[in-house]
């Protein structure tokens, strides 16, 4: 008798979860309300046959804790959102590793055994330059007093830095120990722009010759600081710089330096000139002349006018410090379907590998000819959109007589242009 009152007991139970079930999908509609009560008088012996289930339900609420548990471990990856607009848009740089427990000495010596000088990369270099990051006062105290074997492996993992606290310490080993320019370290100084540097530039600027007093005028230009600006603009004054004035011009252009117009436009039009100083002061007056013009923009290749289509613009993904700027030959090119690319530009990102807007930049052409390394006398971003299709614009004047089988490339003017991406 007990067992027949407890199960009368369990059925009328189960019949109360149904009802409000059918009143909870009732507001759809009227009809829909009218239609479900007839189906729960349809189905009296179905909460009947599952009383086993609520029974086990319990048994998964308490299984269930153990996922919200596990969820913060999976957090991470929920915030590669960033990451599909750093695909779309720009990619973050590549970050140094977290810098080792051992004490910087001990870093360094360790990057030298296992490092060699001429290596492309090296993971205990990384390792050094992030401990350097960490501790610069301590890189410096290394620079003036550690041994030989850690200075130099000290001086290969600065190619790695990018922290503001390193700039003082690249600066200072900007010169070698023989007092002539580490190209490594200056190709790190010009990257990130320090203005620390232009003192012991300009001083071996005074003493320097051939490539390396150019590569020194080109770090100059890339810094682009007011105290380098000044310095190339002094520079042209300069008897002992006189070989390199054309170099001088090409880097006054780069940083849009129109107050120095009428000194490039003497320089470039001296019957005393080389041909080296004639054409580079001349390209640069063109070049600064360009930015006050309203044109379009011309590309001519072997005295011939060629169309374009709007600049395709993407960060490299070798470099991703580096944003490459192509020239379609047609209107129709997308970042999708190119097309024959005329021409290829690089032009730097600034050290948190955001673009530089509204300056001359040290950019490039990108060409396997060693001799059109100075063909760009200035390319100036000045807007950039950071996601893909977004709107690009900016000026650019680049020029050379050997270019593609010595046709001369002329590329001047405002251009607008998509960006593609990382």
């Amino acid at each position: 008798m007990k067992r027949l009152l407890a199960v009368v007991l369990l059925v009328a139970c189960s019949k109360k979860p149904a009802e409000p079930a059918a009143g909870a999908e009732a507001p759809p509609s009227g009809a829909q309300a009218a239609e479900k009560p007839a189906e729960a008088a349809e189905k009296p012996v179905e909460p009947a046959e599952k009383p086993a289930e609520p029974a086990e339900k319990p048994a998964e609420p308490a299984e269930k804790p153990a996922e919200p548990a596990e969820k913060p471990a999976e957090a991470p990856p929920a915030e590669a959102p960033p990451a599909a607009d750093s695909a779309g848009g720009l990619a973050p740089l590549p970050p140094l590793p977290a810098p080792p427990d051992e004490i910087l000495p001990l870093v360094a010596r360790k990057a030298a055994l296992e490092c060699a000088p001429g290596a492309a990369d090296c993971p205990a270099l990384r390792a050094l330059a992030a401990k350097v990051e960490a501790e610069p006062d301590a890189a410096v105290e290394l620079a003036k007093s550690g041994t030989d074997q850690e200075k130099a492996a000290l001086r290969l993992a600065l190619r790695y830095v990018r922290g503001a606290s390193c700039d003082a310490l690249l600066a200072g080993a900007v010169l070698d120990g023989s007092g002539a320019l580490d190209p490594a370290i200056a190709a790190r100084v010009a990257a990130l722009r320090i203005d620390a540097a232009v003192k012991p530039l300009v001083e071996r600027l005074a003493k320097a010759a051939a490539e390396e007093a150019i590569a020194i005028v080109d770090t100059l230009g890339a810094i682009g600081s007011r105290a380098a600006v000044d310095a190339l603009v002094k520079a042209l004054d300069d008897q002992t710089v006189a070989p390199y004035w054309g170099d001088v011009c090409r880097n006054l252009a780069r940083n849009t330096e129109v107050a120095a117009l009428k000194r490039v436009q003497e320089v470039g039009q001296s019957l005393a000139a080389t041909d080296r100083q004639a054409e580079g002061c001349r390209n640069a007056e063109a070049a600064m002349r360009m930015l006050g013009s309203a044109g379009e923009l011309i590309f001519n290749v072997g005295g011939l006018q060629q169309p374009t289509g709007r600049a395709l613009v993407q960060q490299s993904k070798e470099h991703p410090e580096v944003l490459v700027i192509s020239f379609p030959a047609t209107a129709e090119a997308t970042c999708a379907a190119p097309g024959e690319v005329r021409a290829r530009f690089e032009v730097p990102l600034d050290r948190t590998g955001a673009p530089i807007l509204g300056a001359g930049v040290a950019g490039r052409l990108v060409s396997d000819a060693p001799e059109t390394a100075q063909a760009l006398y200035l390319l100036q971003l000045d807007a950039l959109d950071p996601k893909v299709g977004g709107a690009v614009s900016g000026k650019i004047y680049a020029s050379h007589r050997r270019f593609a089988g010595n046709q001369h490339l002329i590329v001047s003017g405002p251009f607008q242009g998509t960006f593609c991406g990382g």
